[in-house]
């Protein structure tokens, strides 16, 4: 059964899913001619009081982590506003009252907002239930479903259960809703009806 933890063991968690969705997020890239040596991964020293420079590739703020490119630009984050919790048997993070940003423009950036998440990162999954909303950021299309899977391996979104799907005047229902961000296309499946509306 889960057991709220003190609040450095919270952080060391957190610290930890971050470098493991830090790794699942980053794409291989065909190595150059010359490999440099890989700089230390950064160490965050929850004790001291000011706030350090935040290290190339992931901060720690609170109830925030964030994933960072090598320019230093934010490909996504989340936001747990309510309570964390770490169940040692299966080595998951739930978190309540989340919202996740997809925000690397080379792919195609996405808000989620749900009332719990589980962050399984041994399987690099996040799992949002209990009603999702999520949107593109460019708000040219929302949809709503009861739960969405988030796998960083194939970087893919997959929601089910009562998709709603609202692009301009059209509303399309399904039961399931494919967002993959790399290939910047949207997919329903299951059922898929359109409807104009106005």
């Amino acid at each position: 059964m889960s057991k709220y933890v003190p609040l450095l063991v919270v952080a060391g968690v957190l610290l930890v899913l971050a470098g493991v969705m830090y790794l699942a997020v980053r794409q291989p890239k065909a190595p150059p001619e010359a490999v440099a040596p890989a700089p230390p991964a950064p160490l965050v020293e929850a004790a001291k009081p000011q706030h350090p420079k935040a290290p190339t590739g992931l901060s720690l703020e609170g109830a925030r982590i964030e994933q960072r490119d090598p320019e230093g630009q934010l490909e996504w984050s989340i936001v747990a506003q309510g309570d964390l919790e770490f169940d040692k048997d299966s080595q998951v993070v739930t978190g309540r009252a989340v919202s996740f940003e997809m925000t690397d423009k080379s792919r195609m950036p996405y808000l989620l907002q749900a009332p719990v998440v589980h962050a399984d990162y041994a399987a690099k999954i996040l799992t949002f239930d209990e009603g999702v909303t999520g949107r593109m950021a460019d708000s040219s299309a929302s949809f709503r479903v009861n739960h969405v899977t988030v796998n960083f391996s194939t970087q893919k979104l997959v929601g089910s259960g009562g998709v709603r799907f609202t692009h301009g005047q059209y509303l399309a229902t399904a039961r399931e809703i494919v967002v993959d961000p790399k290939a910047k296309k949207v997919r329903l499946r299951g059922g898929v009806r359109f409807e104009r509306r106005g």
